[in-house]
This record gives C-alpha cells, sequence and structure tokens, in this order.
C-alpha cells in the first residue's frame, strides 16, 4: 500500500513538473505557428527562436526559420538551419537546396557528395546499426562454436566476424563523423592556432569547410586547397 502510494505521489509530482512545461512548449508552436501561417515572419520566427534555444526543436519548426531567414536575405543563418534538419532527416533534397541557395549567393562548400549523404545516414541510424551489428556478431559466435562441434567451419565465417566487430569498433568510437564544418562569421585565417600567427587570408560567414583537425581553441582546415588555422568560436 505504501509503495502504491509513493508510486501515486511521483506520478502527480512529475505531471505537475513536466506536463505544464511540455503544454507550455506545444502552445508555443501553435502560436508561432499561426504567426507563420498569417506571414508574421519576425514575431513567428522570435518564438521558434526562443523554442530553439530551449531544445524544443522540430524538424517542420527548422524549415520555416530557414524559410523566415532565406526571405531575409541572411543566407548564412537559412543554411545552418537547413543543415541541422539534413542532421535530423537524411533528407537529400535538402543538400541540393542548400547547393542551390549556396550557388546564388556564391558560397563554397555545399557540392552534394555521396559521401556525406553516406556520414549523415550513419550518423542518423547509428544505434540502431551497432544494435544489428552486435546482434550478427552474436549470430556468428554461436555458428561458429557450432560448427567447430561438427567440425565444419567454412573458410568465411572468421573473416566475416573480424569485419562485423571492426565495423562495430569504428562506429562505436566516433571514428566515422562529419568532418565539415559552416562559418559562423567572417575572420582572418590564420598560418598557425595562434593569434601571433601569421594571416593567410580572409573568408566570410556561410562557406563550409573541411575539417582536418582541432584543438581548444583552433581548428585546422582545408580552404581553397590550402590549409589553415581558425578560432572554433568561428565555426557553427
Amino acid at each position: 500500500m505504501i509503495g502504491n502510494l509513493k508510486t501515486l505521489v511521483f506520478c502527480l509530482l512529475l505531471n505537475t513538473v513536466l506536463f505544464p512545461t511540455l503544454a507550455q512548449s506545444n502552445e508555443q508552436l501553435a502560436d508561432a505557428d499561426s504567426l507563420f501561417m498569417n506571414q508574421k515572419y519576425t514575431e513567428a520566427f522570435s518564438v521558434y527562436s526562443e523554442l530553439f534555444t530551449s531544445g524544443e526543436v522540430t524538424q517542420a519548426m527548422l524549415l520555416k526559420m530557414a524559410f523566415i531567414k532565406e526571405g531575409l536575405g541572411d543566407t548564412q543563418q537559412a543554411l545552418l538551419y537547413l543543415d541541422q534538419y539534413y542532421t535530423l532527416t537524411a533528407d537529400k533534397s535538402v543538400l541540393l537546396k542548400m547547393q542551390e541557395l549556396a550557388d546564388e549567393n556564391q558560397l563554397n562548400g555545399y557540392k552534394v557528395e555521396d559521401k556525406d549523404f553516406f556520414l549523415n545516414f550513419i550518423n542518423l541510424y547509428l544505434l540502431e546499426l551497432q544494435v544489428a551489428l552486435l546482434a550478427i556478431s552474436l549470430f556468428l559466435l554461436a555458428f561458429t562454436h557450432q560448427s567447430k562441434k561438427k567440425k565444419r567451419m567454412p573458410l568465411g565465417i572468421p573473416i566475416l566476424q573480424i569485419i562485423v566487430l571492426a565495423t562495430f569498433l569504428i562506429l562505436s568510437n566516433d571514428l566515422i563523423e562529419s568532418d565539415t564544418k559552416i562559418i559562423q562569421s567572417s575572420t582572418l585565417l590564420m598560418s598557425g592556432p595562434s593569434a601571433g600567427a601569421e594571416p593567410v587570408g580572409w573568408i566570410n560567414s556561410g562557406h563550409k569547410v573541411e575539417v582536418i583537425d582541432k584543438s581548444d581553441v583552433w581548428t585546422k582546415i582545408r580552404w581553397e586547397e590550402e590549409e589553415a588555422y581558425i578560432r572554433n568560436s568561428k565555426l557553427k
């Protein structure tokens, strides 16, 4: 009886703390969507931005935020929201939209490549892939055990087991990840990871660059076939 009472009290407390927050977020989202439908884009974006900052993100909201920013001529922010939408969905059509928008504004790094789509697909379904590989590995292990008992071991099974385990370890240690970032604000590129290094060029916001290496303060990137350094705070 006491245990049931404790459970009931816990549920009541959970409803009091969590559900009003969710209800409030849903109400804010509904208000923002209403403003968007009535073409009150600035007011809608203000509400969307508040939800975005608090972590209440939906896929539809990201598309609407990108639409608003594109309409306002803020290409960089539009690309950032589209990029985050793509990260959540692996929707290849969004990559094409990003490339189109980047080409219109002479921004580099948005060329659609199968490698980027493949990497994002893996990151999006990482947990499912890990579970599937683990299940396959266990199946192969059981099959190997049975084959040893019967003294009939197919030659390809140990090799397949090694490949599956190696793939599982690679995914588990984040060795496959996106290697591009978007320039958040225009800045100088440096020849070394130091404010005292020699400037080697200037890069405007909105460009997407390949990341080579990263430290606490500086990121080594590839830009126009050359290597350079940029502060982490300048990247999104």
